[in-house]
């Protein structure tokens, strides 16, 4: 399931006239998924938004959380995952999101509970909210071991955020969270601590190309500016084995500065300023990893509708054209 950067909260959402309104015009202006949980409004927000689905039938995905306190247990999952069913009208969910973690209950527990509801079809994939890093850690590697038990990969599929640099030193804020970086990235911390025989990556080239320009500066321990230039090829060679899997999506540069905004926007393969010649000629395992293809923006709408058939004809020539 590929990412969605802007997702709606429906927390305060009410079963009145306003709600199919506001998500009407939500859809309308692009929007295309929404965050729904058992406990928003006691479930009247969810109801709400069932109706809602019931009547458009629009094209969103939806993000489904619960087991929040007091129903909080692994034996509660498929109850929780059948509420949200029921409430939203669905055969699958897009995602079940855990809203909490009762860390009394080993992290077996719940991924079993997990993944029993994905492997009846219940859900199309599962997470996590408010967990904490070492216990999303470990779920991620039960779900990793069961995947590759079945000849089966877990990725992981990251956008920019993820090669900013991590927060690991002090000086602590007011809630004992460290406020500067030794240096190494989040994504670089996670291939360190993540098991690389469950664990696997597929880079979105063109956000990692965002990151090189938005993640430049960071904040040493002893309170000084450093500039490490992320390098995402250098990162891929260096862990070559662990990218099987790229989303080929190409940018033209912008004439923003360094630091601000995103570098880059989005075009058609081959018509933009990233070198995937360069790039996929220096990172080692030939014949190991698969570029596919993905442009955010190609579809043109009723102005247009042909032009996302257009940009992946051209892009795909432009794909074929690397293995000269």
């Amino acid at each position: 399931m590929s990412e969605m950067r802007l997702v709606l909260g429906t927390a305060d959402l009410l079963d009145d006239a306003l709600t199919p309104r506001l998500l009407d015009r939500f859809v309308e202006s692009g929007g295309r998924a929404l965050d729904v949980a058992n406990v928003y409004a006691a479930g009247a927000s969810q109801r709400a938004v069932g109706r809602w689905l019931h009547r458009r039938r629009p094209d969103v995905r939806l993000y489904a959380k619960g087991c929040h306190p007091p129903e909080c247990a692994p034996s509660l999952v498929r109850p929780e995952v059948e509420k949200a069913r029921g409430s939203l009208g669905v055969d699958r969910l897009d995602a079940f999101l855990l809203h909490r973690d009762d860390p009394a209950v080993p992290v077996d527990a719940w991924g079993e509970a997990l993944h029993a509801e994905l492997e009846r079809g219940a859900v199309a994939s599962v997470g996590v909210s408010n967990w904490t890093e070492e216990r999303f850690e470990a779920l991620r590697e039960l779900l990793g071991e069961r995947a590759a038990a079945r000849g089966l990969k877990l990725y992981t599929h990251n956008h920019d955020a993820a090669y900013n640099f991590l927060l690991d030193s002090g000086p602590l804020d007011a809630l004992g969270r460290p406020t500067r970086s030794s240096g190494i990235r989040k994504l670089e911390y996670f291939l360190q601590i993540a098991d690389p025989r469950y664990v696997h990556l597929e880079m979105d080239i063109y956000w990692a190309h965002v990151a090189q320009h938005r993640f430049r500066t960071y904040t040493a321990p002893d309170g000084s500016t450093q500039t490490n230039v992320f390098d995402p090829g250098a990162l891929v060679a260096a862990n070559t084995k662990r990218y099987p899997l790229f989303h080929a999506k190409d940018g033209a540069r912008t004439t923003e500065p360094p630091g601000t905004g995103s570098g880059y926007v989005m075009v058609p393969l081959g018509q933009g300023d990233i070198d995937f010649t360069m790039f996929f000629a220096n990172m080692g395992a030939k014949g190991f990893h698969y570029p596919m293809y993905e442009q955010d923006n190609a579809p043109g709408g009723s102005a247009d509708p042909g032009r996302s058939l257009r940009f992946s004809e051209e892009s795909y020539a432009a794909m074929d054209a690397l293995r000269a």
